[in-house]
């Protein structure tokens, strides 16, 4: 098959009610000349007040409302704010399989921006000079957000040639006004031999509003034939993105039910669709896993293909599941939040394995913040090397326990082991060493958890007035070997506003075979506000392994402030 002199082949745009995809199956060879395309790009879901939408409402999934206001479109990536309180739908979809068109942006004046649409091509070899687009459309008219990139798959003997392959969101207008751009779409490439073909020409980029409101990077996944679990890149361009990338795992329950491709927990609470592609293990005990094809709020369904998981769990195991890669790539200002995908656990810890993990220009590793309802941790697993430049970090920091009249958390008193009331009137948090008292009476929380394992996120500073900083949040990680040139973070979060107190560090451990670099490890208390609110207890640092870091270097200080925090613990062994 052949596009050349300026062809374009595409599918039919969506309607309120219906959608389309492109499916190629070629058994010889595909050549797009410099030209020509392929090109889906604003033929997925209808963004607000687009086609026959007559709601302000971009639809996304299910072909439903989703982004209200002036959000833009999700897919692979979380759609970019507007400058009025509004949500943009979840991201969902399976990153190694995407088979899913990108949603539209929300528009309360023009027409926001179509997602990209759905292409899916099997070649025995493909020669493309051109382009392959399924990029979202941008917002046409005042306050019209960006869709979201769409979806992209190619499976392919040899790829080659000059072009590109893009499933991009689309820009924000703003007609004066503020609208978000388009979170990115998803691609995955499998291939035998790409020697002729750059494969940083792939992209899934956020995009931005008329005010730098950035969408979400969303996922390019690679992979050779001869790689096990393939390479995951996520990059933002050198943007500034307003959202995360999220990335799915689950910490796990109890199932309930089990059928050989289905597993029930009546007490769960998934995220329709965020966790397809997860390898799920429906027994812990155990290591067989099943991959997830599709999810509701409570059930999980894995690919036949995989087995039956009846004949290695049973209702009563525990399970769990996790992306699994061999090479992880975040890059150009990207932020990846790994995140466990049951909303009911009130102990929410996002899993992730790689053989290697790369953090470049920019980029940044974290948690969700805390809630009243849950908090979070970062549990990473890397057999190979673990790499951050001098621009990047993991960092945590102010995601743990919330401090007083801080996120949903209403009351003066900053919050503490169990997620219940701790440090009072304007106390820091404490966790490794105790907050330190404010300008008048009131208690700091005790001190809590082991020096030597770190688990446990950092508490949250009192106030009386502004925001007591949140607590750091959790960071375990295990890994061959760490080349740490940037941040290693879980501090404590800043009192913002009078009488404010600091929150206490987190929790880093540190399991690595070695440890070198010129980079930091820190978990330090926040600082107190205004002269009155005291500063938080520094937090826990637990490093294993021979590391070359200038001690001076990994730190769990107290937080300045009317009284200082005191200092929290630091443990580095061979």
């Amino acid at each position: 098959m052949t596009l050349r002199n300026g062809a374009v082949l595409t599918h039919p745009a969506a309607t309120a009610t219906t959608r389309s995809s492109l499916v190629l199956n070629i058994t010889g060879q595909l050549r797009i000349d410099g030209t020509s395309r392929i090109d889906v790009s604003g033929r997925g879901f209808l963004g607000g007040r687009s086609g026959d939408n007559t709601a302000d409402e971009g639809r996304t999934l299910g072909n439903v409302p989703g982004s209200t206001r002036r959000n833009g479109g999700s897919y692979g990536g979380l759609g970019g704010p507007g400058n009025v309180p509004g949500v943009s739908n979840p991201v969902y979809g399976d990153f190694r399989d995407p088979n899913l068109p990108g949603s539209g942006g929300a528009s309360e004046g023009g027409a926001g921006g179509n997602g990209g649409g759905v292409l899916r091509i099997t070649a025995d070899s493909l020669v493309l000079d051109g382009e392959i687009a399924a990029d979202g459309g941008n917002g046409v008219g005042r306050v019209a957000a960006g869709g979201s990139g769409g979806a992209i798959r190619i499976d392919v003997g040899t790829i080659a040639g000059a072009g590109t392959i893009h499933a991009n969101g689309g820009e924000g207008n703003g007609g004066g006004f503020e609208a978000g751009g388009g979170g990115g779409g998803r691609i995955a490439l499998y291939y035998d031999e790409a020697g002729g073909f750059d494969l940083s020409r792939i992209t899934a980029f956020g995009r931005r509003g008329p005010f730098a409101l950035d969408g979400g990077a969303g996922t390019v996944f690679v992979k050779a034939a001869d790689r096990t679990f393939g390479d995951l890149v996520v990059d933002s361009a050198g943007g500034n993105p307003a959202s995360a990338t999220p990335l799915y795992s689950l910490l796990g329950g109890t199932s309930t039910e089990l059928a050989p491709n289905a597993l029930t927990d009546a007490t769960a609470d998934f995220i329709p669709g965020t966790l397809i592609g997860l390898e799920l293990n429906p027994n812990r005990m155990q290591g067989k896993t099943f991959t997830v094809i599709a999810n509701d709020a409570t059930t999980l369904f894995t690919d036949p293909a995989d087995g039956d998981m009846t004949e290695v769990a049973g209702p009563g195991d525990t399970y769990g599941g996790e992306p699994v890669l061999d090479r992880l790539q975040v890059s150009s200002h990207a932020r990846l939040e790994v995140v466990d995908g049951d909303q009911n656990r009130p102990d929410r810890r996002g899993l992730l394995t790689a053989t290697d993990l790369m953090l470049v220009d920019e980029a940044r590793l974290e948690h969700p913040a805390a809630t009243l309802a849950s908090f979070f941790g970062l549990e990473i697993d890397v057999s190979g090397t673990l790499s951050i430049d001098e621009t990047s970090r993991i960092d945590v920091s102010g995601r743990g326990f919330l401090g007083g009249r801080s996120g949903d958390n209403t009351a003066n008193e900053g919050r503490t082991l169990g997620n219940v009331p701790g440090s009072t009137r304007r106390n820091g948090g404490s966790y490794g060493g105790l907050g330190g008292t404010g300008n008048v009476a009131g208690v700091s929380n005790p001190v809590y958890g082991d020096p030597r394992n770190p688990n446990e996120p950092g508490s949250g500073g009192a106030s009386e007035s502004g925001a007591g900083g949140n607590g750091g949040g959790l960071i375990r990680l295990v890994a061959g070997a760490i080349q740490l040139d940037g941040e290693i973070a879980a501090d404590g979060g800043d009192g913002v506003g009078l009488s404010a107190a600091g929150g206490s560090g987190g929790a880093i451990r540190i399991d690595a075979g070695t440890l070198a670099g010129t980079g930091t490890i820190h978990a330090d208390g926040g600082k107190g506000h205004g002269g009155a609110g005291g500063g938080g207890g520094g937090g826990r640092v637990a490093v294993y392994g021979a590391s070359a870091l200038d001690p001076a270097d990994i730190t769990a200080a107290g937080g300045t402030g009317f009284q200082p925090g005191e200092p929290g613990t630091v443990v580095v062994e061979p």
